[in-house]
């Protein structure tokens, strides 16, 4: 999980290179059914050719200096270890916001087992 929120933190840093800098907002909420946490930032937002293929191995909208791998890993992560989901959409304020939901059940079993779910 820290590798997928440093991905998220660290591609939102990028995408307000541009802009001379701004500020990153990170959520946690939870609601009846899943942990959600959300990563908003005020940069570039994500180009609208790349939006519908965000989520596939092999996407960047960062030239060469990406490798289109760290939302797809981040997302097979989360599905694969958490049950979870990812998401993103546009920030109205201008910028992205990119979120993860984790079912609750995940959340409560892993802090009855120790923490880490086994």
């Amino acid at each position: 999980m820290v590798q997928v929120i440093t991905n998220l933190v660290n591609n939102a840093i990028d995408a307000m290179r541009p802009k001379g800098g701004g500020s990153i907002n990170i959520d946690i909420s939870s609601d009846s059914q899943a942990l959600k946490i959300t990563v908003k930032d005020y940069g570039t937002g994500v180009p609208e050719d790349v939006k519908n293929r965000l989520f596939k191995q092999m996407i960047t909208s960062k030239g060469a200096q990406g490798t289109g791998l760290g939302i797809f890993i981040s997302n097979s992560v989360i599905k694969a270890k958490f049950g979870g989901s990812m998401w993103y959409e546009d920030n109205p304020a201008g910028g992205a916001i990119f979120g993860i939901s984790i079912p609750l059940e995940y959340v409560t079993s892993g802090i009855k087992k120790g923490g880490d779910g086994t």
